[in-house]
C-alpha cells in the first residue's frame, strides 16, 4: 500500500517537473511574460512538494 502511494507521488512530482520545464522553455522562448511566469510557477510550487 506504501509503495503504491511512493509510486503515484512519484509520478505526480515528475508531472510537476515537466510542467515547470514547459513554462521555463514559454518564458525564455517569449510565448509569456515576466507576470504570467511567476503566476504560473506559484501554481505549480503550490502542489508540489519538491519545488
Amino acid at each position: 500500500m506504501a509503495a503504491g502511494a511512493i509510486v503515484g507521488g512519484a509520478a505526480y512530482e515528475y508531472s510537476n517537473k515537466r510542467a515547470m520545464d514547459s513554462l521555463r522553455e514559454d518564458y525564455r522562448e517569449g510565448r509569456i511574460n515576466e507576470q504570467e511566469y511567476e503566476r504560473r510557477k506559484q501554481e505549480i510550487e503550490d502542489r508540489s512538494l519538491v519545488y
